[in-house]
């Protein structure tokens, strides 16, 4: 599971035959959904039918323990990677009951870019975000990586009313959110973040899900030979809940560079200035925050936000990389880790109306 799940496939056990055989008769209705749902993830001249469960792989916190469960269209012994295309639906055991969180599709074909020969493949994950094993919330992260007739791989913006990347805390986390029907707007925290660098063994290897793992060994990595674009884009969208009350953000946290060891860290480009825009002059209200981050500093760097109600700006705050410490190897830019632990999600939530002045 390396080459398509880089972060969570470390954490996996794969259930025996024992296992899977009891799993499967006690998740009847979930996996009659998961069937229904596949016919919707892709275009008709691919055959769902072919895809079956083939794999299931469990994944334990202190707090809930998940299955991944993957249906193929044949058995793998390594998932070939780039090539490899799939369905992935994650479920829940928590109070003795299976609960379906989500399901997506990898690697399959999204659209054609007009006339030419060029196609775009699409590669989604999902990710268990967690502090010290307790499982936070749920992440899903998705690339729109165009093929040319070569095998050339650029990373394209996302092109699908979907988010790049969203992130539901499971203390808010909506019974809607697994639906025939989901359309993406549900509770989330929405990232559109820049270009990355693509492995193409492994598409999703330094994607923006490293930033938020848990792992210091792994890093997202901005992509500078595509773009001069070192832009994240939060939008905090319907966190619904009956309080009503708007989420503050007092504090950002994050490790700064390729921080798996001092050679990598020195190797690939730092962060040295960084700007902070809450809000946007397009919704004429908004604040700018500059801040200059240590360099050989492996360790996470706070930054005082201080957003109190966040719903005033439109639940919208920008993370731009103005300036670079030089790597000594590579042009990439690199952000090991982001801390969104210490954001009050509960009660503190909001409701947003795209009507509202």
């Amino acid at each position: 599971m390396r080459n398509v799940l880089p972060n969570s496939w470390r954490d996996l056990t794969i259930l025996s035959q024992i296992e899977f055989n009891s799993f499967i008769l006690n998740n009847s209705d979930n996996l009659e959904r998961i069937n229904r749902k596949k016919i919707d993830l892709v275009y008709d001249f691919y055959n769902p039918s072919e895809y079956e469960v083939r794999y299931i792989y469990r994944q334990t916190f202190s707090n809930a323990v998940f299955y991944r469960v993957i249906l193929t269209n044949e058995n793998y012994t390594v998932f070939p990677g780039f090539t490899s295309r799939f369905f992935q639906a994650i479920i829940m055991y928590q109070n003795n009951e299976y609960k379906l969180l989500r399901m997506v599709s990898y690697g399959f074909l999204a659209h054609r870019l007009g006339w030419s020969e060029n196609v775009v493949h699409r590669y989604m994950s999902l990710d268990i975000i967690e502090k010290d094993r307790f499982a936070l919330g749920l992440m899903l992260t998705m690339a729109d990586i165009t093929v040319d007739a070569n095998i050339r791989y650029v990373v394209e913006r996302n092109v699908t009313p979907f988010s790049d990347c969203y992130y539901v805390p499971f203390n808010i986390m909506p019974d809607t959110l697994f639906d025939e029907n989901y359309d993406g707007g549900y509770s989330r925290l929405a990232i559109y973040y820049a270009y990355f660098l693509v492995d193409t063994n492994i598409p999703l290897r330094y994607s923006i899900q490293n930033a938020f793992d848990n792992d210091v060994s792994t890093s997202y990595v901005f992509n500078n030979n595509i773009s001069s674009n070192k832009e994240l884009v939060f939008f905090i969208g319907s966190l619904h809940d009956s309080s009503n009350i708007d989420l503050s953000i007092l504090n950002f946290e994050l490790i700064n560079g390729y921080a798996q060891s001092t050679s990598l860290y020195q190797a690939n480009n730092r962060i040295k200035n960084i700007e902070f825009i809450i809000g946007s002059s397009q919704i004429g209200k908004y604040r700018r925050i500059n801040y200059e981050l240590e360099d050989n500093n492996m360790s996470f760097q706070r930054i005082i936000l201080d957003i109190n109600r966040i719903s005033e700006y439109y639940g919208r705050f920008s993370l731009v990389i103005n300036e670079i410490f030089n790597g000594t190897r590579y042009n990439d830019t690199c952000i090991a880790e982001i801390n969104l632990y210490e954001w009050d999600f509960m009660p503190y939530v909001i409701e947003y109306d795209d009507n509202r002045k």
